[in-house]
């Protein structure tokens, strides 16, 4: 016996408010940790970094949020100047602290002449 089905009737509506044609650098710092050997230094794992970079070589798609947002990661070079806006963005997500109770960090987010400063996760 065939029965009427209407996925309006059993789907979760989903909203969506996103960036598209966007472009970021992300700035990052290398420093060494305890686990270090004799032979590690942070030339190399610079070089090692910007050969991978170069061809495009990562362990997995990153993504901006859920994999419905991949990220494509390549030098700066050839990107484009930031927008000459400054204003308040409100709170922005910085992380999850997991732990007996996971809890969400946030900080207070400003875009200053198209940059917004991302602070270190201690700060934040």
């Amino acid at each position: 016996m065939l029965r009427e089905y209407y996925a309006d009737e059993d789907r979760a509506q989903r909203n969506t408010l996103a960036l598209r044609d966007v472009d970021y650098v992300v700035e990052a710092r290398l420093h060494m940790t305890g686990r270090a050997g004799a032979e590690d230094n942070p030339v190399k794992f610079r070089e090692m970094f910007v050969r991978r970079l170069e061809r495009g070589q990562q362990h997995f798609q990153p993504y901006f949020g859920c994999r419905e947002f991949p990220a494509w990661v390549e030098p700066p070079e050839g990107a484009p100047a930031p927008v000459d806006e400054t204003r308040s963005l409100g709170l922005m997500l910085h992380d999850i602290e997991f732990g007996v109770r996971n809890e969400a960090r946030f900080f207070e987010a400003k875009l200053e002449h198209g940059v917004v400063q991302v602070p270190e996760w201690r700060v934040a």
